[in-house]
């Protein structure tokens, strides 16, 4: 799933606002990387990368995209 750039922004705040809800959520923060990424906010995208790869070391299952409802 990719977004495009406004909805790219729009996610962004999505994701931003679960996470401090529910802070260390690999799923959001997997879906921060790709928003950010889609902005081409690639430093951004990196330290949510990084994050989202410690908290999801140990699954025994692949990600390839968040769930936003």
């Amino acid at each position: 799933m990719g977004y495009t750039a406004p909805r790219a922004a729009e996610a962004e705040v999505i994701y931003h606002k679960d996470l401090q809800w529910n802070q260390q959520n690999p799923w959001s923060t997997f879906g921060l990387y790709q928003a950010l990424q889609a902005q081409g906010r690639e430093q951004e995208a990196i330290i949510a990368r990084r994050q989202f790869d410690s908290w999801w070391r140990n699954a025994d299952v692949g990600l390839d995209y968040s769930r936003l409802y």
